[in-house]
């Protein structure tokens, strides 16, 4: 995984990251092989 990050600031970027690490991921596949494929995955953040 190589993560793209808006700069958050304040230990936010890491605690996306290690948030969505922690997800479970099945590889995509075309015609039943595994290829590479990118994806976003948005991180919503409320600090009260």
């Amino acid at each position: 995984m190589h993560p793209s990050v808006k700069k958050l600031g304040a230990g936010l970027n890491e605690e996306a990251i290690r948030c969505v690490e922690k997800m479970d991921f099945k590889p995509g596949k075309q015609r039943g092989e595994p290829v590479n494929v990118q994806f976003a995955v948005p991180v919503h953040f409320s600090l009260d």
